[in-house]
C-alpha cells in the first residue's frame, strides 16, 4: 500500500470513531426530550410514557409517546446520522391547536410540498441539529417523519393540564 492510500485509509477510520464518539455524546445528553436516530423515535426515560387505553384509536399501542405540560417545549435532537423531520399530522391534532413541522410550516401540506422539492428536503433536521415545538393546547399529537415514515418512524405527544 503506498503512503497516500495507507493516510487515507487511517483518517477515514480515525473520522469514523470521531463520529462515533460525538454520536455517543449526542445520545447521552438530556438536552432533548425526543432523539431520532435510525428509523426511530426515542423519548427520553424520564418523559416516555406507554400509550394508555383512552388514547385515540389511530394510535398504536407500540408507539414513541411522550407526556408534557401544557406550555412545555418539547425539543427533538437528531442524534443519528441521517436527516429527519417531525411532521405533524393535521387530521390527528386536538381543534384550535397550532399545527407544528420541522421548518415552521404551518400546514402538513406545505410541509410535504416542501420536502420533496427543495434540495436537502424542506423541514430537514441535520444530524446534531434540533427542532423545539411548545404545545398550547392539550390533548394528542401524532407525528412522523417524513422520509421514514415507511420504515414506521411515527410518535406521540400527549399534551396534559397539570
Amino acid at each position: 500500500m503506498d503512503r497516500r492510500s495507507f493516510l487515507a485509509a487511517v483518517g477515514a477510520v480515525g473520522a469514523t470513531g470521531v463520529l462515533a464518539g460525538a454520536a455517543s455524546v449526542l445520545a447521552d445528553s438530556t438536552d432533548y426530550d425526543v432523539a431520532m436516530r435510525s428509523n426511530a423515535f426515542a423519548p427520553v426515560e424520564s418523559k416516555a410514557i406507554d400509550v394508555p387505553a383512552d388514547a385515540p384509536g389511530y394510535i398504536p399501542d407500540d408507539v414513541p409517546t411522550i407526556e408534557v405540560a401544557v406550555g412545555e417545549p418539547v425539543t427533538w435532537l437528531n442524534t443519528g446520522t441521517r436527516y429527519h423531520t417531525v411532521t405533524g399530522v393535521a387530521a390527528a391534532m386536538p381543534d384550535g391547536a397550532d399545527y407544528f413541522a420541522s421548518g415552521g410550516y404551518d400546514t402538513e401540506s406545505a410541509a410535504l410540498e416542501s420536502f420533496e422539492r427543495e434540495v436537502g428536503g424542506g423541514g430537514a433536521i441535520a444530524p446534531s441539529e434540533s427542532y423545539t415545538h411548545v404545545f398550547d393546547t392539550p390533548g394528542w399529537y401524532y407525528y412522523y417523519c417524513i422520509p421514514h415514515e415507511p420504515a414506521n418512524m411515527v410518535g406521540n405527544v400527549r399534551v396534559v393540564e397539570k
